[in-house]
């Protein structure tokens, strides 16, 4: 009995396992819940988003769940130990049956308070499907953004026009540049561009902006993601360093690699000749020195510096990228000895980690200084914290914003469709254009069938949507512009009673009277499908023409049915008869 006790007294220390079972039986329950949301992904735009959002939330649960349990199973403070130690009836364990029972009630009771006093603990009959339901989509877009489907090039427009320098672009123009970003935008600018501080500024709206907007629509690959290889390739080339673009290059100001080639077993620079073109090239650029000129130039610029060390050698021979390293390097060791005694800052350069959040940690010299772009700008760019400072940060910041609005091609391209189409509408027409999308981005398919359900009861309703859905197409494929559509009067329907069409556009409604399915019909109804009938859509109309025609020929008929002959044995018609009479022409 006194085991017993002993272990009753031990059980109030942890309830861990209890805690374990439960966290492994809710990452079961969302993987099985992901597993159904994928299964049942909706076709929609703005429900596939929410399901990707909730997808990835799952994912973070899941993560933060594995850790506490790793956490755990580590039993750091001993209480996993102790607490299945008590499970055993203590260090002698228990023989005796009752106090076996009584132990095993005590712990019941234990784990029945424990869930008791937490209340929102997850059913274990709790469907798979219900894990997700309850997870934040933690999605929300701006009117313009339309549930994520288009950009919101407004605030990147703004930006734009604070640039000095730069020529003014309208929102149109400014989609067809960001597709094409280094050619329409950073290319007229010239070299200059990055110490211009109105440039970084714009950089620096435009890449937390897309970074934001490429978060909140693809929640299952953050913009960290397509980011990384291309950060990866800026190292390597601030550093120096040729290589991969997945392999992990050292950050600019840190230690150049170890020289390939041993300069004091050269006699000459005519040795170092012998190396060729590319080695050479090779060597400077692990020294961090230029790296251009012809063979002869290499070999002087690399034996010059022969017995010096890194510290020593001329900022006019070095590359652009160790000068700014070496410039950064003090200046980054001030401003983490001041901000910190105790923050484990180097006093080289600053050390990208992979996972970083971009604006996490205070930046220093690597803010963009008086041109904006400091820590709280660049909050939602991954890695900002990592970037070095001045114009090369400015540098890194182009490859965000080329990046993002590459993987944007198709979303810009669209919005780019979507302003066109809107400048031609009156406000009342850009309230109801504005409600359609919203629609639609909920949801296409609802809508889709609901037309087609409809298709019987109210046909230019029914050919109003297979429009929508068969967008008219230019000779170049592509859609054709909002103004051109309206010009060729494609919004305007005309319905033919006759052979039962709906057509869209005068031209088209011109055209289908020479057309088969309206020849047959004015066939079936026993009218032919001649000039007089062009322009002609209703039945009963076509009908009363057709029987006037017929009273008129029949007339003529009977006027041409007498016959005339005169002295010469010409047989003539009584019209022409009286005609040539009159004349004294017979």
């Amino acid at each position: 009995m006194a085991a017993a006790a002993a272990s009753g007294a031990s059980l109030g220390l942890s309830a861990s396992l209890d805690v374990m079972v439960r966290s492994l039986e809710d990452i079961d329950r969302l993987e099985l819940g992901i597993q159904q949301a994928i299964d049942e992904r909706p076709t929609s735009h703005w429900g596939a988003l929410q399901t990707d959002s909730r997808i990835a939330a799952a994912l973070s649960r899941i993560e933060e769940k594995s850790k506490a349990v790793l956490g755990m199973y580590a039993d750091s403070d001993g209480l996993r130990a102790e607490e299945i130690k008590a499970m055993r009836g203590g260090d002698a364990g228990i023989t005796d049956t009752a106090a076996l029972l009584a132990a095993f009630d005590a712990r019941a009771a234990e784990s029945a308070e424990y869930f008791a006093t937490h209340p929102g603990a997850t059913e274990i009959s709790e469907a798979p499907a219900a894990a997700l339901a309850d997870l934040p989509t933690g999605v929300s877009f701006s009117g313009p953004e339309v549930l994520g489907r288009f950009l919101d090039v407004t605030p990147i427009e703004a930006a734009w026009a604070g640039v000095k320098g730069a020529t003014k672009l309208s929102a149109l123009s400014l989609c067809d540049a960001l597709v094409s970003f280094r050619d329409r935008i950073a290319g007229p600018l010239g070299e200059g561009r990055l110490d211009s501080s109105s440039y970084r500024r714009f950089l620096a709206t435009a890449a937390s902006h897309l970074c934001s907007f490429y978060d909140r629509t693809h929640p299952l690959a953050p913009s960290s993601t397509i980011l990384a290889d291309a950060f990866a390739r800026r190292r390597a080339a601030c550093a120096g360093q040729p290589g991969p673009a997945g392999e992990g290059a050292a950050a600019p100001g840190a230690s150049q690699a170890a020289p390939a080639v041993d300069l004091e077993a050269a006699a000459s620079a005519a040795d170092l000749e012998a190396l060729g073109l590319d080695a050479l090239k090779e060597e400077l650029m692990r020294r961090g020195l230029k790296c251009g000129g012809n063979l002869r130039a290499r070999a002087q610029r690399l034996w010059s510096v022969r017995g010096l060390a890194p510290d020593a050698i001329p900022n006019k021979l070095k590359a652009k990228a160790a000068v700014a390293a070496a410039i950064a390097a003090p200046a980054t060791a001030e401003g983490a000895d001041s901000r910190s005694a105790g923050a484990g800052a180097g006093a080289g350069a600053q050390t990208p980690s992979a996972g970083a959040a971009g604006g996490s940690a205070a930046e220093g010299p690597g803010q963009l200084g008086s041109g904006g772009g400091g820590s709280g700008e660049l909050a939602a760019v991954p890695f900002a914290s990592t970037f070095p400072p001045g114009g090369m940060r400015a540098a890194w910041l182009e490859d965000v914003v080329e990046v993002l609005c590459d993987a944007l091609r198709i979303t810009i391209r669209t919005t780019r469709q979507r302003l066109e189409r809107r400048e031609t509408l009156t406000p009342e027409e850009r309230e109801a254009d504005l409600e359609e999308e919203l629609a639609q981005a909920k949801g296409a398919d609802a809508a889709d069938e609901g037309d087609e359900s409809d298709s019987d009861d109210d046909p230019v309703a029914s050919s109003k949507a297979k429009l929508k859905r068969n967008v008219v197409l230019g000779p170049d494929g592509e859609p054709i512009s909002h103004w051109l559509y309206r010009l060729h009067g494609l919004d305007r329907s005309f319905s033919c009673e006759i052979c039962g069409q709906t057509l869209w556009g005068p031209r088209n409604f011109e055209w289908h009277f020479n057309g088969s399915e309206h020849a047959a019909a004015m066939k079936a109804l026993g009218i032919p499908n001649s000039r007089h009938f062009f322009g002609v859509t209703h039945i009963e109309d076509a009908k009363r023409l057709w029987a006037r025609l017929e009273a008129q020929l029949k007339e003529d008929k009977a006027k041409t049915g007498e016959q005339f002959e005169d002295s010469a044995g010409n047989v003539l018609d009584k019209r022409t008869y009286e005609d040539l009479a009159s004349q004294n022409l017979l």
